[in-house]
């Protein structure tokens, strides 16, 4: 017969498995049934009260096994570490789990989190990846580290194996940027590190801020991959401000140190990148200033990103029509040689009376795949500069170009040579003005466009 003890132990133990409610339940149905049969009890009430209290027993069972949930509007942050013992179980709330709540409850975006230590016998459930998604996702957590600690001895000491994995929440994205997630995260948590209990204090206090600015890094591109930019934007901010008073010949500290810059770069750009957008469809010169404000609150040494040198070259050229300047932004960019990047500088060519190098680039960017759209935007884009500026007739060869080379409609084609050549005074662009007679003619007889390729590399 157990004692009272082991039948505590037990239940203790089994309670949050099935087998402790198969356990239960079959005491239950023991004890319930001597009662009745004690009663004399008529089996209409064997029938009522068996499924009864058996039903009771299991939603109770299932009230009190549940994991605590995130409430919905706060950023869970999920901790499930196993231990070996009891005592070390305290030791590790103590000197690492505790300093981590406390850290990631402090800074800018402190009082957006909701941390969460997972009890025991929930934790001892998370066993590899698929388990801890699951959990993750059953508690409504954003971010999750799960892992177990375990002492052992090494080289003849008394340590501390610390092994940690992680997991993040985001809305759906491109596998590409899924795996270099996944990757960062890999590369920058303490996932397995030994602490001597000599000095295992200061160890895990360590750990624990190695642990909580990495977290807010990873959760801050997972922010801004579900498009909460300003999110993400608070907590690099939160990454950097910690990182100010971090030893920096950790590689951990440093790697960050490099990153961080880069990844609130990508946030201005796509913030200007919107405002830009926003320009295109209203031409409200509001959004170009704001273009240019995004812009200039990228570091330094991340000016020298594609997107936003072509940004800020277009927005240069827009707000001060200085397309010396702006073409010189771009040639830093050469190496990309894209379809738009020819376009882009055909344009700028033609619109400074260059046209000799703005059919060079159009040439150029007629061998490039186009979507639709791109053509689309690149042809609307210079009709209404032409609404702005009459007088800037050169951009109806641009408009040729486009649409002979590019677009291939022969029809819109003759009809901007045309008027180009209807504006153009005589004495102006003679060697443009010929060839262009040529190509007309050449449309004129149906000649293919690979044909007119020959003519217009003259």
């Amino acid at each position: 017969m157990p004692s009272p003890k082991e039948i505590v132990q037990f239940f203790e133990e089994s309670w949050y498995k099935k087998s402790g409610l198969v356990t239960v339940e079959l005491i239950a149905l023991v004890t319930l049934a001597t009662l009745l049969v004690q009663a004399n009890a008529h089996i209409l009430v064997w029938a009522l009260l068996t499924p009864s209290v058996l039903l009771c027993i299991y939603l109770f069972w299932g009230y009190t096994t549940r994991p605590p949930i995130v409430p919905k509007d706060k950023v869970g942050f999920l901790v499930c570490i196993t231990c070996t013992d009891e005592a070390e179980l305290r030791k590790i709330e103590e000197d690492f789990i505790d300093p981590l709540r406390k850290l990631v409850k402090s800074g800018v975006a402190g009082n957006t989190f909701y941390f969460l230590q997972m009890p025991q016998h929930f934790a001892m459930q998370v066993v590899d990846a698929d388990s801890a998604s699951e959990m993750r996702m059953r508690c409504r957590a954003h971010f999750m580290i799960y892992g177990r600690v375990k002492k052992r001895i090494i080289n003849g000491k008394e340590t501390h194996i610390v092994e940690l994995e992680g997991a993040v929440a985001h809305q759906p994205i491109s596998k590409k940027v899924q795996d270099s997630l996944v990757s960062e995260f890999t590369e920058l948590l303490p996932r397995n590190v030994h602490i001597s209990t000599e000095n295992d204090l200061f160890s895990f206090q360590f750990t624990s801020e190695w642990a909580e600015v990495v977290a807010r890094y990873i959760i801050g591109i997972a922010a801004a991959c579900s498009g909460d930019l300003k999110y993400a934007e608070s907590l690099y901010r939160d990454v950097l401000l910690r990182l100010n008073n971090k030893e920096h010949s950790f590689p951990v500290y440093r790697k960050l140190k490099e990153r961080v810059p880069n990844r609130l770069a990508e946030i201005y750009e796509a913030r200007a990148t919107d405002c830009h957008n926003k320009w295109s469809e209203t031409h409200n010169p509001a959004y170009l200033l704001e273009v240019d404000n995004w812009l200039n609150k990228i570091e330094p040494q991340c000016q020298d990103r594609g997107v936003a040198i072509t940004l800020c070259a277009i927005t240069k050229f827009l707000i001060a029509r200085s397309p010396d300047e702006s073409i010189k932004l771009l040639k830093k960019l050469k190496h990309e040689d894209g379809r738009i990047w020819q376009c882009n500088m055909a344009f700028l060519y033609a619109y400074k009376g260059n046209l000799k190098q703005a059919a060079r680039h159009y040439r150029r960017a007629s061998i490039c795949n186009f979507e639709l759209d791109n053509l689309y935007q690149i042809e609307e884009f210079i009709c209404w500069m032409l609404e702005q500026e009459p007088s800037k007739y050169e951009l109806y060869f641009c408009l040729g170009f486009v649409n002979w080379l590019i677009k291939e409609d022969m029809v819109l084609a003759l009809e901007y040579f045309t008027k180009f050549i209807e504006l153009c005074e005589s004495q102006h662009y003679v060697q443009e003005q010929k060839l262009i007679g040529e190509w007309m003619n050449e449309i004129l007889n149906k000649k293919q466009p690979g044909e007119l390729m020959g003519s217009a590399s003259q």
